[in-house]
């Protein structure tokens, strides 16, 4: 039987990565300039693994597969604090049309076509996390007097924020979909990094003492995938 596979180029990849999830499937992650041609016969040689590793995910696959096929009524973005009901207003355009008013975002156009819904659906949801985002992260900032150089909102598949050496932070909008306590968790995370840019034990001191519970933390962030909706993820 053959195995699908999707291929990921990292330019932080040292090696070659497998891994298996309920939303990605299998994944091949490779350094960049790695020849692709070499990756059937790895993804051959691990097979036992990777059906061992897909059974295990396979009913929680199945289940946001089906997801993607689903239109919302409603979208919650607990990070940020809101919640919209979603109406479906269908017509002759070609376009979907998205219109925020009083808690209600109505999607007016060709919303009989799931997937363009679903774009539409992500473009107004980052556009929230865009808006509330920044602003969150530089009061926190000043809360913990922690400066930052910039801040970037960004669509990342497997990292929820990220800091440079020059002190820029970027936040994946679906930060949006997590309960405000990983928000800050991942917003102080970055912000130690302008302190101490590894993941040494000097980090994780200076990250303990001002969260004492980062461990579990860090745990509950690991399954955080678990509150962003099928329709959020693009791909």
């Amino acid at each position: 039987m053959t195995i699908a596979y999707t291929v990921r180029e990292s330019s932080r990849a040292r090696r070659v990565r497998l891994t298996v999830s309920a939303r990605a499937g299998v994944v091949v992650v490779v350094p960049r300039r790695y020849p692709h041609s070499r990756i059937p016969s790895l993804v051959d040689s691990r097979r036992e693994w990777i059906e061992r590793a897909t059974e295990r995910v396979r009913e929680q696959r199945e289940s946001f597969l089906a997801q993607r096929g689903v239109l919302p009524g409603r979208v919650e973005l607990p990070g940020i604090g809101e919640s919209w009901a979603v109406e479906y207003v269908p017509t002759g355009s070609v376009r979907i049309r998205v219109t925020p008013a009083d808690g209600t975002v109505r999607l007016s156009g060709a919303v009989t076509d799931t997937a363009e819904a679903h774009r539409a659906l992500r473009r107004f949801g980052r556009g929230r996390a865009e808006a509330a985002l920044p602003g969150m992260l530089r009061a926190f900032s000043r809360e913990q007097e922690l400066p930052f150089s910039a801040v970037r909102i960004r669509s990342q598949r497997t990292r929820w924020g990220s800091c440079s050496a020059g002190g820029d932070i970027n936040l994946n909008w679906t930060l949006a979909f997590l309960p405000p306590e990983l928000v800050r968790h991942v917003m102080l995370h970055e912000l130690v990094h302008t302190v101490q840019l590894d993941h040494s034990p000097h980090f994780r001191a200076l990250l303990t003492r001002r969260e004492p519970d980062a461990r579990r933390m860090a745990a509950d962030l690991g399954r955080g995938w678990r509150h962003v909706p099928a329709w959020a993820v693009d791909g």
